[in-house]
């Protein structure tokens, strides 16, 4: 895989980073993907870890999330109650989208300055809020991890998290999936196992790297979207 890599970068020369990202909904396996490509020996940012970062005590959104939500989300230790603020901004559409329109822009600015500090050729998001933040513009292509129902349900039960994703389908109502995917430039269907999703995505990357055509302006055109089964 890593030969395959070094062999279809190495036309890019020194353009900015070529930037995929891998998204999907909450228990969709786009974590095991990601995870899987790290192993192969890609450089992949976990973006939900790196926004972590910025709750953290004296971050600039640290501050701005203190003066707007109060002492309510704030713990005995001084920082940021990530399920209180979480169960706080998906209590309602309109409140959820104060929430993106202060966190999005900040995640955002940290996530290109994390690209550019790696300084590889290639470089994976692990990000299931690419399009909700707005970053998909930012990216040369975009894998849509799609589960199938069963798979989902499963995974949603043995995490605990059933209640908290519907919460997030309630109110986030401007990307509904069939918009994600019709914006997406890969669709992998994980509809069987652990192995043939990792088989897939690595796949759908390695198609992208080869089918990304560069124009002066180094932006991106896909021939036609993909839809891995």
């Amino acid at each position: 895989m890593r030969k395959n890599i070094n062999k279809v970068v190495s036309k890019v020369g020194n353009l900015k980073p070529i930037v995929i990202a891998i998204a999907g909904a909450t228990c969709s396996g786009k974590s095991t993907a990601a995870d899987d490509l790290s192993k192969q020996g890609y450089k992949v940012i976990n973006v939900d870890k790196l926004a972590h970062t910025l709750y953290l005590k004296g971050t600039p959104l640290y501050n701005v999330l203190k003066k707007k939500y109060g002492a309510m989300i704030i713990n005995d230790h001084g920082e940021i109650n990530r399920k209180i603020l979480g169960a706080k901004v998906l209590s309602g559409t309109k409140v959820y989208y104060e929430y993106c329109d202060i966190g999005y822009p900040k995640l955002n600015q940290a996530l290109e300055k994390a690209i550019k500090n790696l300084g590889v050729a290639v470089v994976i998001l692990d990000m299931a809020v690419v399009f909700e933040s707005g970053f998909y513009k930012k990216t040369n292509a975009v894998i849509y991890v799609q589960a199938s129902e069963s798979i989902l349900k499963k995974a949603m039960l043995k995490r605990g998290n059933a209640s908290f994703s519907l919460k997030i389908m309630k109110v986030q109502t401007l990307f509904p999936v069939s918009k994600k995917i019709a914006l997406s430039d890969y669709v992998v269907y994980n509809n069987s196992n652990i192995e043939e999703l990792k088989k897939k995505t690595r796949k759908a990357v390695l198609g992208t790297l080869e089918g990304l055509k560069w124009s002066k302006g180094q932006k991106r055109t896909l021939a036609r979207k993909i839809v891995i089964k």
